[in-house]
Parts: structure tokens; C-alpha cells; sequence
């Protein structure tokens, strides 16, 4: 997977598999040999990850049966990874059909990070203005400058954050014209479904804009040049020109939260970076977004909005459900 990814090809989630390969399996099953790995090592091995992600919070037993902690993505995550692994042993002839186990598939049902509401997400944009200005390091206030315009994007484009939006290079970027002579920005994104063109809304070219300030070796470009010469650099770039992690916005994106109580939504689910994809969702859903549309752009099922939005219709949906009529109508 590492070779395929480094000439260009493979898929994306092949770095969520070497990262589980490397993290959990090694760690755990590098001590047996493949032909030893049985149900019985399985279920511990369950409960050991489970404690590993979840900070030693025990595995429910149900039965004689561990079931996971983690959610269900998690799992398949897991235990795609762990195949790969059993289907190179295969083909190696170290195993055999006949002892190959079946994979544990017990998660949880996945829950969506709340989303904030218009007026959380004013205060969230209009704190971040000056936020920068108050951090202890320089390293500090570059990073939350960063964070500004990320937090902007991921809320504009519905794109995920950690390797869909970290990973977007300017050369991932282009406009797109169409018959009205109206121009929109076009982002290029390799994600969790594969490759897919996702619009972004008009005012994200204002933050790509600062982006590109930002990074030293770009401010003397027009946005227009960057994208038409396809600058094959990263587009989260501190003013120092060094690369922004994902684990870095995150926890500077989880301090901001506590420091604006924001934590925790009203619904009682915890917020993180992934709230501003739904905070997206459900802003579209709201506006009357087609869901089929809304699927295509996300990079997701219209099943999977269906289950995370479609019980927020009722107030998005108030005066069509009370039989008011529009103003126009």
C-alpha cells in the first residue's frame, strides 16, 4: 500500500490501514504467528483495542462474546486492514482458507458530532478574528491563524476534515464556468468514496485568499495565478511556511471550544473539527438543498443524511409542516 501510494496510485484509506497495520496490529498480533490467530485471540484483541481507543473503557461481554466499543466505521476500518493482512498470507500460502477466521463486526452505531447553531457558528467565526493574537508562542498564534481559515473552508465546502481537507493542494483547486458566464471554485477531493469535485460556496475564494498570505513563498501570487499554474503545495500553511497537522488544528480548534463553552451542544453531543461538516449539512438541508445533491457534493449517502438529518426536518421545515405559506407564495 505504502509503494502504491507513493507512485501515485492507491486509494486514500489506504493510509487509514497502514496506520491501523502500524498502531494496533502490529502491536498487538506481531508476537503470533498468522496461522495461530483464532476467535479466541480476536475477542481479546478486541477488547485491548477497545481500551486503546476509548482510554480503557472496557469491552460490554455479552455472553461469551466481547462486543466492541468502537463505532461501526471504526470497526469495518479495523477489519478491512486485518484482511488485507490475511489475504497476503494467503496468497503467501502461510494460511489456508479452512483456518482464515471470521472478523469480529460488533460496533456501535456511528453518532454525528452535533452541529452549531447560526448563532454559535457567528461567535465562532468572529472569535477567531483575534484569537490568534492572545497565544503564548509564536508557533501558537501562526497555528490558530491557520485554524481560522481552515474552520472557514470546512464549514463552506462540507468537506471532512483530517485527511480530505489537510491534504488538498492548490493544484486541487480550478473554476468552473458555466453557460452564465458564472464562475464557481471547484475543489478536487480525494476522499473516503473516492475522487469527487465538491463547489464551494462563493465566499470561500476571501479565506483562500488570507491562506495564500499566509504562506511566504505564495503572497506575491494572485489567487487566480496559484490556481491556474496548479502550485503543487499545501494549502494549510503557516506564515513560518511550515505545514499545519490535522492533530494540531484539532487541538487548538478543542481549545477554543472549551474556552467558549462550547464543548457540548444543547443536544447533549460533544462538538469537534467534524461538527462544521454537519453544521454544513444541516445548513444546506435547511435551505432546501436537494439530498441527492447534498449526497454528491458530501461524498456520502443520502442514506447516511437520512439517518444523521432527517429528524432536524421538523423545525428546518416549521411553516411548510404548519401549512404556512411563503411571502413569494
Amino acid at each position: 500500500m505504502e509503494d502504491e501510494l507513493a507512485h501515485g496510485g492507491g486509494k486514500t484509506v489506504f493510509k487509514d490501514y497502514i496506520r491501523v497495520i502500524n498502531d494496533y496490529l502490529i502491536p498487538f498480533f506481531g508476537k503470533y504467528d498468522i496461522a495461530s490467530i483464532n476467535m479466541e485471540l480476536l475477542y481479546k484483541y478486541s477488547v485491548w483495542r477497545d481500551e486503546k481507543i476509548k482510554g480503557n473503557r472496557k469491552a460490554a461481554k455479552v455472553g461469551d462474546r466481547y462486543v466492541a466499543a468502537v463505532t461501526q466505521s471504526t470497526l469495518n476500518t479495523h477489519n478491512s486492514a486485518l484482511n488485507r493482512v490475511f489475504d497476503e498470507a494467503l496468497l503467501r500460502g502461510w494460511i489456508t482458507n479452512s483456518i482464515r477466521p471470521t472478523l469480529l463486526n460488533k460496533g456501535k452505531k456511528s453518532e454525528s458530532r452535533g452541529a452549531f447553531t447560526d448563532e454559535e457558528y457567528k461567535v465562532l467565526y468572529t472569535k477567531l478574528r483575534t484569537w490568534w493574537k492572545t497565544a503564548h508562542t509564536q508557533e501558537s498564534r501562526e497555528q490558530r491563524q491557520v485554524l481560522r481559515e481552515y474552520v472557514l473552508f470546512l464549514a463552506n465546502t462540507g468537506i471532512r476534515h483530517g485527511t480530505e481537507a489537510i491534504n488538498l493542494k492548490w493544484k486541487n483547486l480550478e473554476y468552473f464556468i458555466d453557460k452564465d458566464d458564472q464562475r464557481y471554485l471547484v475543489i478536487n477531493v480525494d476522499g473516503k468514496r473516492g475522487k469527487r469535485e465538491a463547489i464551494a460556496r462563493q465566499n470561500t475564494t476571501d479565506y483562500l485568499e488570507r491562506l495564500k498570505d499566509l504562506n511566504p513563498t505564495l503572497k506575491k501570487l494572485t489567487l487566480d495565478q496559484i490556481i491556474d499554474e496548479r502550485i503543487n503545495t499545501t494549502l494549510f500553511v503557516s506564515q513560518s511556511g511550515k505545514r499545519i497537522s490535522s492533530d494540531g488544528l484539532r487541538g487548538s480548534f478543542r481549545q477554543l471550544l472549551r474556552e467558549l463553552d462550547f464543548e457540548t451542544g444543547a443536544d447533549g453531543r460533544r462538538r469537534s473539527l467534524y461538527s462544521l461538516r454537519h453544521t454544513y449539512a444541516t445548513f444546506a438541508l435547511r435551505d432546501g438543498r436537494d439530498i441527492h445533491k447534498l449526497a454528491l457534493q458530501m461524498g456520502t449517502s443520502v442514506k447516511m443524511l437520512e439517518q444523521f438529518y432527517s429528524k432536524l426536518s421538523p423545525r428546518m421545515n416549521a411553516a411548510e409542516h404548519a401549512g404556512i405559506r411563503s411571502k413569494q407564495g
